[in-house]
């Protein structure tokens, strides 16, 4: 105040103090002094957001209560939403005035939805002669955005309304540092011409540099007079006041409130886990938490998994894409709960917000993270911290500053890409950094004594940081130096110039200037050096059809009707003017701007049209649906009243895209198809899919290979989360548990970016930058299994595959690195096995050599964990370092190469996700259109079993033979022909039961089963496993073709047992099992060599009736064998069970044959001679071959009753004697009945 009186009347005066010090309330009493000493009839605030003028037009009407007297002065508040604010509006109705008059200066067409000059909503002024936008200005009092005052350096239409408008008053520029080299061009050049009128000018600061103070002095009082100032340039908190041709005042006042805080700086790594897991532990007692984040994509990130972590009711979202009246209500519940007298929440809170924060907010916090940014801004945020006095909880008594957004292990760091383009490059970040970097070794920082040194530091010319820094520095400011002098060039094309000396006319002073400006997208757009953006107003249609406003609104406006015949009524109307939404950057990018607006004035209610209906006349609109989600060029939209506007990439709907990086995240996107125990099916994420895993069936691949590639990809994060297990003890514990899985969510937050699929550096199961030659991008047929040979399964495949959702592609990689058949591939580069440009054959993926099987319990919870094989035993050797794909080195094009210190496979978490393959997709902003696809490690199958769990092994003499070694096993691949229980020997072989009881095997065995079958049978003999529960064995495995290089058919199968099979000290029932397999196998080849006799006594060739007769055969046990090994384990005693089963195959198979026989023509009856192998010839009719059939059956089926019905010569007489012939009948050897002629024909 005492400056105020002491500078000359026509003076510009620049506070600069602490954030919360009353710089405000000084301004405005400073105000009333020079307006009396200047004669001044009014004052104009200007402030840098709508926001903010809405929260100065509240504080400035409290003052005008308080002035000797204010009648007869009128008031304006000055922004294009003006009209939502309920102090403004209240004010104008309280006029009586007819809402019809609003733009008397204005157009009287109304511009079309999307045009550049479409003024938003129209501002109505309290005072009735002050109807119109451009002579509001003229108000008494008026409060409005620094767009306006900038208006008054732009050449542009009615320029002497707005210099009037600005003369004859005070004017108050709040946060004056807030502004860019662009607008300050502007707001110097109106200083100059201020101080020409003997305007009084009043700037306020918290954080002011030097050199700012000194052009904004030089600016309103000429040039050198801020260089006059003679006090060093880190003097703070400090008063400024300047005249034209006088000397400076200065004054170095106390701070207010005389408080002083402390704060620790600390590094935090830029990844969420890392912030997760350090609000929790920072906030296990309770206390509320700021994380500021530089752009909204991360400000929605973070939010989503801090969610994860502390719930959704606390973690609360603050940024700019929320439509207006949800963007007030968000202040409103900010200052209630963090404000000086708000109720705070109990528990841990988390607030995570953009810049909205930085200004103009009153709220405090125990703990502050916070994105780097520029140091005043960083200073700024930091004020929001132990703000007020208050009780705060034990460990967040000292207050703390956490910067992350930085890649600190680059030396100089590394900002985020977002930063960057927020700020306009490294520079100011960098000397943020240097600035701060004492502090961040310990050094702490006080409030507010620090502000000044730093800012000061930060923006002045000397060197800061470490010497090393100085190149990166250097380099850092030639490009900030360009973009200032490219910002000053545009400004000065529009620029106002420069006073005259008095008396000299101003014709022509407007030439070449931009036409009308205001409140328009193009008029804002001249004075602020930012994209064009596209401002909507919300509304939704209802299931029925119906227009309504968003139903959850305050204040009576939510829900309300909108009819399209009509004007909507006031209310209505202004409910959907205060859901107005400026549209993030996806949609005013100058190559999608003029789609997004055209798309959008597709809707269009000719009702609203007119001037009766100002608030919605020529604005745009954007339709949501009754599930607030719509699309608008290329892009998916859905809209909360919690989390604001999320955009995301059409079709791609769990696609995230963070500062221009696109993102999906198998980690918490849903991409794994799975089935419910109720039969429903959906996709899930990683995260959810082990949540969940107690009430989910089963995968459900897009073909059954895939589920076994997914499956093991599962295992191998859950052996790598659990470190183990390391024996069966820890096995146990997990299997007895309610929550096995408790430690995949912290695996899964740490590991996170490697499951990134769109990840820019290091993509999920990918190469970044993988490329060929001729950079050549191949079909997704190449890796899309359900379409071989070219032919596709389904419809929508055919020919090719254009393009995959990024769920669908993450699975189809998956399954690639597995399954991927051989062949000639792309040449990569970086790839040594590359010849004439080409990769040729290395063989199919890791998996496509198995046949594949695994154990499934009755969900997914349990699948998993019978699947997940402790490390002790002797059937799997697991090296110390196993490690899973994602936390090795990322691959390069060229092979891995064998180290004989560290070998590999190390494991199932190494085997699991061995990487087959190289491969990279091409990605668009929503889909994957191709793929670059080479080979990757090589691994050769043999003698893996030691390695490699999921699969049987057989003994193999060529390869012995052809690698000169003693003994090798290769995998066990399954036949597509053969039913999985007629295998059940070779899953079992390793079960005593295989081997002669007592007798010592002296060979190596000629097979060995999986692995996983093994501890099976350990967790049954340790009775870990009830006897009597059922376990189903899946086989899964491809069949390849054409030397490997297409997948001819797929194997899906399974075998449903008993524990009890696979218990090593009860042998018995493993034993009863495989010999009833043997049963079915000696009953159908019986059937079969009665179908040949039968052809033979027809004098048909035997072949094809003989194999179909036993394909007949094994298709008529396969379900009774299945249901009889389900019910063994039950039986007391497996002999009588094996009996029971024989006697059910008699049964079966002897129908078969009657039927064969019924069927058989009058050739068969007569019968023929045929040559035997011993060379002489036998007599065979259908009565002979029944008579082999019937003796065969009993034979190999001894515990069943023989047949007692018809007698075989009986049917014969009957059959010659219905054709009036008789046929002599040959009696049947009393020789080797084992056999039978189809075994001895020549």
């Amino acid at each position: 105040m005492r400056l105020a009186r002491e500078m000359p009347a026509s003076g510009l005066l620049i506070i600069e103090a602490p954030m919360g010090e009353g710089k405000t309330e000084a301004a405005l009493a400073a105000a009333e002094v020079l307006a009396a000493r200047s004669e001044a009839g009014g004052c104009l605030v200007a402030l840098p957001t709508q926001a903010t003028g809405d929260a100065m037009f509240s504080r400035l009407l409290t003052w005008l209560d308080h002035l000797p007297s204010t009648e007869g002065h009128s008031v304006f508040l000055a922004h294009a939403k003006a009209a939502l604010n309920d102090e403004w509006s209240g004010l104008v109705r309280a006029g009586s005035r007819p809402i019809t008059a609003v733009d008397t200066d204005g157009s009287q067409s109304v511009p079309s939805p999307g045009s550049a000059s479409r003024q938003g909503s129209c501002g109505l002024q309290a005072h009735q002669w002050l109807r119109g936008r451009k002579k509001g200005l003229l108000a008494s009092f008026t409060v409005g955005t620094i767009d306006q005052v900038l208006f008054g350096g732009l050449k542009s239409r009615h320029l002497a309304l707005r210099h009037l408008a600005l003369a004859g008053k005070v004017v108050i520029i709040d946060e004056v540092h807030a502004y860019d080299a662009y607008m300050s061009t502007y707001l110097e050049r109106v200083l100059e011409w201020l101080a020409a009128y003997g305007v009084p000018v009043i700037l306020l600061s918290a954080t002011l540099p030097a050199a700012g103070r000194q052009a904004l002095t030089e600016a309103y009082a000429g040039a050198g007079s801020g260089a006059r100032i003679g006090l060093p340039s880190d003097t703070y908190p400090l008063l400024t006041a300047v005249s034209p041709g006088k000397e400076p005042l200065v004054a170095q006042p106390p701070a207010a409130s005389g408080r002083g805080t402390d704060i620790v700086l600390e590094p935090l790594d830029d990844d969420l886990l890392s912030l997760m897991d350090r609000l929790e532990r920072e906030l296990a007692g309770g206390g509320c938490a700021l994380v500021v984040r530089n752009t909204v994509d991360r400000v929605l990130e973070a939010a989503e998994r801090l969610r994860e972590r502390f719930g959704e009711d606390r973690v609360t979202v603050a940024h700019s894409r929320f439509v207006a009246a949800d963007r007030a209500s968000k202040d409103r519940d900010l200052l209630g709960r963090f404000g000086p007298d708000g109720m705070r929440p109990t528990g841990p809170h988390v607030v995570v917000a953009s810049q909205v924060v930085e200004q103009s907010l009153d709220i405090d916090f125990d703990l502050l993270v916070t994105d780097l940014a520029p140091v005043d801004l960083m200073l700024q945020r930091m004020g929001r911290l132990h703000r007020h006095s208050r009780r705060r909880p034990a460990r967040l008594r000292s207050a703390r500053c956490l910067v992350t957004g930085v890649d600190w292990r680059s030396d100089p760091p590394e900002p985020v890409r977002g930063s960057l383009g927020v700020y306009e490059g490294r520079y100011t970040l960098l000397r943020s950094l240097a600035v701060l970097r004492p502090h961040f070794e310990g050094t702490q920082l006080r409030l507010p004594s620090d502000i000044s040194p730093l800012v000061q530091a930060a923006y002045g010319d000397g060197p800061v940081g470490p010497e090393h820094w100085a190149e990166a520095l250097n380099e850092a400011y030639k490009d900030y130096r360009a973009k200032l002098a490219d910002k000053r060039a545009r400004a000065d094309a529009f620029r106002l110039g420069p006073v005259r000396r008095a008396g000299r006319a101003v014709i022509g002073w407007v030439d070449a200037g931009v036409g009308d400006a205001d409140e328009t997208r193009s008029g804002r757009a001249q004075v602020r050096d930012s994209e064009e953006s596209v401002e909507v107003l919300v509304i939704q249609r209802r299931k029925d059809g119906t227009l309504t406003t968003l139903p959850w609104l305050d204040r009576g406006r939510g829900g309300r009707e909108l009819p399209e015949h009509a004007v909507p009524p006031r209310r209505a109307a202004e409910a959907v003017a205060a859901s107005a939404l400026s549209l993030p950057w996806h949609f005013s990018k100058p190559w999608v701007i003029d789609r997004t607006i055209a798309e959008l004035e597709k809707f269009q209610v000719a009702a609203w049209q007119v001037k009766e209906c100002p608030w919605l006349a020529g604005e745009l609109i954007l339709v949501l649906d009754e599930n607030c989600q719509t699309r608008l060029s290329g892009f998916d939209l859905r809209y909360s009243r919690t989390d604001g506007l999320l955009v995301t990439p059409s079709g791609a709907r769990d696609t995230r895209v963070v500062d221009l990086v696109p993102s999906f995240d198998l980690v918490s996107r849903p991409w794994l198809p799975i089935q419910f125990l109720d039969g429903t099916t959906t996709e899930l994420s990683l995260r959810d899919a082990f949540a969940q895993a107690a009430d989910i069936r089963r995968l459900v691949g897009d073909v059954p290979t895939q589920e076994f590639a997914l499956l093991r990809l599962m295992l191998a994060i859950l052996h790598d989360a659990v470190e183990g297990p390391e024996d069966l003890d820890a096995w146990e514990e997990l299997w007895e548990t309610e929550d096995p899985f408790r430690a995949l969510p912290g695996y899964l937050d740490r590991h996170r970016a490697r499951f990134d699929l769109l990840h820019p550096e290091r993509p999920f199961f990918q190469v970044a930058g993988l490329r060929t030659e001729k950079d050549e991008v191949a079909s997704l047929n190449r890796i899309v299994a359900d379409v071989p040979n070219g032919d596709a399964f389904f419809s929508m495949r055919h020919p090719r595959v254009e393009s995959l959702a990024f769920a669908e592609a993450a699975r189809w990689l998956v399954h690639a690195q597995a399954f991927d058949p051989s062949g000639i591939k792309s040449g990569l580069v970086g790839d040594p096995r590359v010849k004439g440009g080409k990769g040729y054959p290395q063989g199919v993926a890791w998996s496509g050599n198995l046949g594949g099987i695994f154990a499934q319990g009755k969900n997914l919870r349990e699948t998993l964990l019978l699947n997940l094989i402790a490390a002790d035993n002797d059937f799997l050797h697991i090296e110390k370092d196993d490690r899973p794909a994602w936390r090795r080195e990322a691959p390069s094009a060229a092979p891995w190469e064998p180290d004989p210190d560290a070998p590999r496979p190390s494991g199932p978490r190494d085997l699991y996700t061995w990487q087959s393959r190289r491969l990279r997709l091409h990605c668009t902003k929503d889909a994957v259109a191709g793929v670059v696809l080479g080979y990757g490690d090589p691994l050769a199958p043999q003698n893996l079993h030691l390695r490699e769990p999921m699969t049987g092994w057989r003994r193999s003499a060529p390869q012995e033979k052809k690698l000169g070694r003693p003994l090798v096993y290769m995998p066990r691949e399954h036949d597509p022909s053969r039913a999985a229980w007629r295998g059940l020997a070779s899953l079992l072989f390793a079960q005593p039961v295989r081997r002669e009881l007592g007798v010592q095997r002296q060979e190596a065995a000629a097979g060995l089963a999986p692995g996983v079958v093994q501890w099976l049978a350990r967790l049954a003999t340790e009775e870990i496993l009830d006897r009597r529960s059922l376990i189903r064995t899946r086989v899964v495995g491809a069949k390849y073709g054409t030397q490997q290089s297409v997948i001819d058919e797929m194997v899906d199968d399974g075998v449903t047992l008993s524990v009890v099979l696979l218990h090593e000290e009860r042998p018995d029932y493993g034993k009863t099992a495989v010999d009833a397999v043997d049963d079915a196998d000696a009953a159908v080849k019986a059937l079969g060599h009665l179908a040949g006799n039968l052809a033979l006594a027809a004098g048909s060739d035997p072949g094809s009736v003989t194999e179909t007769a036993r394909d007949m055969g094994f298709g008529s046990l396969d379900g009774p064998y299945r249901q009889w090994l389900r019910d063994l384990g039950r039986s007391p005693d497996p002999r009588q069970a094996r009996a029971g089963w024989q006697r059910e195959v008699h049964r079966i198979i002897g129908e078969l044959g009657r039927g064969l026989l019924e069927s058989a023509g009058p050739a068969t009856w007569e019968g023929r001679l045929v040559d035997t192998r011993e060379g002489g010839t036998r007599w065979i009719d259908d009565s002979q071959a029944e008579l082999w059939f019937r003796r065969r059956l009993n034979t190999v089926l001894p515990g069943a009753s023989p047949r007692t019905d018809e007698a075989p010569q009986d049917r014969v007489t009957q059959r010659a004697a219905a054709v009036g012939s008789s046929a002599p009948v040959e009696e049947a050897p009393d020789g080797p009945t084992s056999d039978d002629i189809t075994e001895r024909i020549t």
